[in-house]
């Protein structure tokens, strides 16, 4: 008999479980920026230029497991954009400034 996939994350420890959103966050993450350069009509070669680097530095970048902010904001601003970042609490919300240019 097939079991849900529901039953077996909620047999995992809570950290493992943590751990599968932290990565699935990632994954999210890098299709979203993929998926947003060719929404910007940017090549992987296009974007290497304008950010100054290789196509395959690039590639990793995009690929990588973990990105740093600076990172990000590079990659945003190579197609026209400005990180936002807003923090989030109970009982308001904070725009964190510190990206601009």
């Amino acid at each position: 008999m097939a079991r849900k996939f529901r039953d077996l994350i909620d047999k995992m420890a809570p950290e493992k479980q943590q751990r599968i959103r932290d990565r699935a966050d990632i994954l999210i993450l890098r299709m979203a920026l993929q998926d947003l350069r060719k929404e910007k009509g940017k090549t992987q070669e296009q974007m290497a230029k304008l950010m100054g680097m290789s196509q395959s530095a690039l590639s990793k970048m995009e690929h990588q497991q973990d990105m740093k902010l600076s990172t990000l904001v590079r990659i945003i601003r190579a197609l026209g954009g400005e990180l936002k970042m807003i923090a989030q609490f109970p009982d308001n919300e904070v725009v964190i400034n510190q990206f601009k240019k």
